[in-house]
């Protein structure tokens, strides 16, 4: 049986088309229906060159009579992949060029996803491994592992603990974080929402979330996005990307990768917890004896210049037994909200046990020591008056010296001093402890 008809409209119908050119004129002698299809009707005395793109261009292997050379061609006007199939063949003394299509537009395609899948999946376990790397660090830490894989050029993380909102604004290209206490209050009430990837406008955002991201650089011009939020701990968090020209949106969709943000974030957020608890005195906040003995062994003595001031509160035996342990403990509070008021990055305040404090001033000068000790007493001042009921009486003895210095002596004469303040503000005949 003959199959010659079927095969040929098989081939031709199903699989791709098939043309025919003169190489001396380059004209076209024979096009099929698929051809003319895909490049126009009445083919045949059409130069080639000008209908065709691939015969515009020279091959890179010569043609042969006994085997068809294959090649590929992308038709970008069309946006089509073709596998070619070149030969040639002799006929009443002419030799013809005889080309074969095939779309693989499908298949390239698919490649093509196959392959930017691959590169994206390196790149997700690579980040992956980079957020685990700093899964025992700081919030902080992590920001430039995540605006990194992003290509974000700033991010903009929240948190609110303890009563407090710390934002941090992280300016990725110009390798530099920054960090500021913020009054929490309904000026942040909507930065909180539930996480996704809708863009947001500036507009969009809670107001105090947008004047604290422009003043810390953020361009008005650029949309932000919401990448992950919660509460854990009973602490509440957010991380906000800016996004650019040069951000990578298509990673905004990969689900996995904001799930392992919020897991390493919530981690630093209980690994912060845990030593803020091992360095601070539960009833008032301050830092505790433990925290103050790590510095003095490795910070104190070596400072350029120290301020010492050491506190003892007055009359806490007399209100305990009076009022109740509940005064007492509102007395101590009072005390160390007096002197967190006056802490800094460079002045630190402790709660050593009972009814001691003790605050150290670093790299300051005498006069920095005596207007820290005014402010302070102002501080106690308007703690008294907001709450009248029991008065807080405080004795305090500073000392202050550049290096070298004796930092054991130093606290010995803050400790006479503060005794000689509590002696002055004792009523007379009232014992001295």
């Amino acid at each position: 049986m003959d199959f010659t008809k079927e095969i040929a409209r098989f081939i031709t119908g199903a699989i791709g088309g098939i043309y025919i050119v003169n190489p001396e004129t380059r004209e076209i002698v024979f096009a099929d229906a698929f051809v003319e299809r895909h490049y126009g009707p009445a083919l045949v005395g059409k130069k080639a060159p000008d209908v065709l793109p691939w015969e515009a261009r020279s091959l890179h292997a010569p043609l042969s009579r006994a085997e068809a050379t294959e090649w590929e061609c992308v038709d970008r006007d069309r946006q089509i992949y073709w596998r070619l199939n070149h030969g040639l063949f002799d006929k009443d003394g002419v030799t013809y060029k005889i080309g074969q299509l095939t779309n693989t537009t499908e298949f390239m395609l698919l490649s093509q996803e196959v392959t930017e899948y691959s590169v994206l999946s390196e790149r997700v376990s690579a980040f992956q491994s980079a957020m685990l790397a700093q899964i025992s660090a700081s919030s902080s830490a992590l920001l430039p592992v995540i605006a990194d894989f992003f290509k974000t050029p700033r991010l903009y993380f929240l948190l609110s603990r303890n009563g407090a909102l710390e934002a941090t604004a992280c300016d990725a290209r110009a390798g530099v974080c920054a960090h500021e206490r913020l009054a929490p209050g309904a000026a942040f009430a909507d930065a909180f929402a539930a996480p996704g990837r809708a863009e947001l406008a500036p507009a969009e955002l809670a107001e105090g979330l947008r004047a604290f991201a422009f003043a810390r650089g953020g361009d008005p011009r650029n949309r932000f996005v919401r990448l992950c939020a919660g509460t854990f701990s009973d602490q509440r968090y957010a991380l906000y990307l800016e996004l650019d020209d040069r951000t990578d949106r298509k990673a905004l969709d990969i689900g996995i990768v904001a799930t392992v943000i919020a897991l390493c974030v919530e981690n630093s957020i209980l690994r912060e917890e845990i030593v803020y608890e091992s360095e601070h005195d539960k009833l008032t906040g301050l830092y505790n004896k433990g925290k103050y003995l790590r510095r003095l062994a490795e910070e104190y003595p070596r400072l350029d210049s120290v301020g010492i001031f050491n506190f003892d509160v007055n009359y806490l035996k007399q209100t305990n037994d009076r009022f109740g342990h509940e005064a007492g403990d509102q007395l101590l509070l009072k005390a160390a909200e007096s002197i967190r008021n006056v802490t800094s990055e460079t002045v630190h305040g402790y709660r050593l046990g009972g009814d001691e404090y003790l605050m150290i001033a670093c790299n300051g000068t005498a006069g920095d020591v005596a207007a820290l000790k005014a402010r302070w007493e102002r501080s106690l001042a308007d703690v008294n008056q907001a709450d009248p009921a029991i008065p807080c009486i405080i004795a305090v003895g500073t000392a202050f010296a550049e290096k070298p210095y004796d930092f054991a002596e130093l606290m010995k004469i803050a400790d006479a001093r503060m005794y000689e303040d509590k002696r002055l503000k004792k009523k007379p005949g009232e014992e001295i402890r």
